[in-house]
């Protein structure tokens, strides 16, 4: 099977586990002895001998052309050697063959995203979730492919899906919340995350997402109890520290502004980060500048903006620019 996916390297035990192809109750010699063939072109593969395993590959097949695992193991290394359109043609046949072989198919659907033909990775990706659903590595080239080729629309389909089957997956809800939240349906996207959260509480990810979206439904005492809660989980959630430093500082409900905290959280987000990323950077500017501290709003801004033009972070920069100026003024007028 293929190591070195797109995403996530698939361990070679899942070949001989539930994941691999069907067994046979029982084996002839000269199946071990494919099976042996199998296993030596694999050591073969992985120790960066591509050729050499196709060629002992080729040669089991012309022993038994009907055997799954060795056209799987051959479409991998066919793509360790750049033929993709020949791996492809390898996992097709074991899929064939083996119906329910999710490692092929899960295989098959990384040569299709490398082929950028991202609908049908998709679906190869789905259909590896609907045999085994707790195939991680499959939900998350899923999740890669869908960011890659722009299709979260149908990963979010697949995602959606996939809760009927698999109900108690909480990472499934967090997902379909993820892309929920990014499209602004903002109502959906708690729904899932709760649902997330009410599975797997001890997820600080979850919670932050959590947060973000119930801070744009304007339920700010609710997304302070998701930050509070995501940073017991884990105090070195850089994304949780910054959102959770802006609603402090400038929370319409003036009872929960907190700007020492608020100068606290950002300071420690922008500490995890060796003061080298844009976005602490520009959130612990903008609570600088909310207590009132113009020169450290000033200072911190124009290294946000550094570190964001070092990264190529056009909107960015523009939003650092704006803000920047503000504060110039605010301290021109003083």
């Amino acid at each position: 099977m293929c190591n070195k996916l797109i995403m996530v390297v698939v361990i070679a035990s899942l070949l001989t586990t539930g994941y691999g192809c069907r067994k046979k109750p029982a084996q002839t010699e000269a199946q071990k002895e494919i099976d042996s063939e199998n296993a030596k072109a694999e050591t073969l593969r992985t120790a960066g001998h591509a050729d050499e395993a196709i060629k002992i590959l080729q040669e089991a097949l012309r022993k038994n052309p009907d055997y799954a695992k060795t056209h799987n193991n051959l479409g991998c290394a066919l793509r360790d050697k750049g033929q993709l359109t020949e791996a492809a043609v390898e996992f097709e046949r074991a899929i064939k063959l083996d119906p329910a072989y999710v490692n092929a198919f899960n295989n098959y659907g990384v040569v299709l995203a490398e082929q950028k033909r991202y609908e049908e990775a998709i679906k190869c990706f789905g259909k590896v979730l609907s045999l085994a659903p707790d195939f991680q590595s499959a939900l998350d080239n899923l999740w890669e492919v869908g960011v890659a080729g722009e299709k979260m629309d149908e990963v979010l389909k697949v995602l959606i899906s996939q809760e009927q089957i698999d109900p108690n997956n909480a990472e499934l809800y967090y997902r379909a919340g993820v892309i929920y939240h990014k499209r602004n349906e903002t109502l959906r996207a708690i729904k899932q995350l709760e649902k997330a959260v009410e599975l797997r509480p001890d997820f600080s990810a979850t919670r932050g997402i959590l947060g973000d979206a119930l801070l744009q439904a304007k339920r700010y005492r609710d997304a302070a109890k998701q930050y509070d809660a995501a940073i017991q989980i884990d105090a070195n959630n850089v994304q949780v520290l910054s959102s959770y430093a802006l609603l402090l500082a400038g929370s319409p409900d003036p009872g929960m502004r907190n700007l020492n905290r608020a100068v606290a959280l950002a300071e420690e987000a922008c500490s995890l980060t060796d003061y080298n990323q844009p976005v602490p950077l520009d959130v612990l500017s903008q609570v600088y500048f909310g207590r009132k501290e113009l020169d450290l709003a000033i200072k911190t801004a124009q290294k946000a903006l550094e570190a964001a033009n070092r990264e190529g972070e056009g909107f960015l920069v523009a939003q650092i620019k704006a803000r920047l100026e503000t504060y110039q003024r605010a301290k021109g007028d003083n």
